[in-house]
């Protein structure tokens, strides 16, 4: 239900903008993204990092210096070796604060289009992602922390919550990625036409 919220939110958001009107955003599982959806358009994953299908899991594992462990309920920087749990679904008593995760990245695709990931451990670390995939002010200030990252940028949170409250996000990390070679050269893939946008809508 959490992921479901998140998505429907993302998905009005776009709505309301003049550009996104002009495109056809179809919201689709995980599991039936196909490479031709990959390759031909921008793809967003909303979720928790346990519902990576391989197709959307195989890039990020090139690129990214986290894993997700066996256990799902946690990741672990690989430069650094430090572990972070989500203890969202170990405490049950509402009156006592939570930890869980979130992550948000932008992968260049194989055909100049974007993967764009907004996950999360659990669903308290969604909803905290969504709010900060809305926010402008704080997308544009990440990517300036990043330089533009033209080979990609990911971007990794502690979300505390009480009960069903969220309490904030604070950024852990905030890198490049390691995108260069993720994807196989050797097939030919369709072109990505964006939509042309009039100079006089851009804000």
């Amino acid at each position: 239900s959490g992921t479901l919220a998140a998505a429907f939110a993302i998905r009005t958001a776009l709505r309301r903008d003049a550009v996104f009107r002009q495109r056809d955003l179809r919201l689709v599982s995980a599991s039936q993204v196909t490479p031709e959806i990959l390759t031909s358009t921008d793809v967003v994953y909303i979720g928790q990092m346990s519902g990576f299908s391989a197709i959307l899991r195989d890039p990020m594992a090139q690129a990214s210096s986290f894993r997700v462990d066996d256990s799902l309920v946690s990741m672990t920087d690989l430069p650094s070796g430090k572990q972070y749990r989500s203890d969202g679904i170990e405490l049950l008593d509402e009156q006592i604060s939570r930890r869980d995760y979130g992550y948000v990245a932008r992968i260049p695709g194989p055909s100049q289009n974007s993967l764009i990931l907004i996950a999360s451990l659990r669903d308290a670390g969604l909803k905290e992602m969504v709010d900060l995939a809305l926010d402008g002010e704080r997308l544009a200030l990440l990517d300036s922390r990043t330089a533009g990252s033209p080979q990609g940028l990911e971007a990794f949170y502690q979300v505390r919550t009480l009960g069903s409250a969220n309490l904030g996000a604070t950024q852990l990390l905030a890198r490049p990625l390691r995108s260069q070679g993720i994807w196989d050269k050797s097939a030919a893939v369709p072109e990505y036409r964006p939509i042309a946008v009039p100079t006089g809508n851009l804000r």
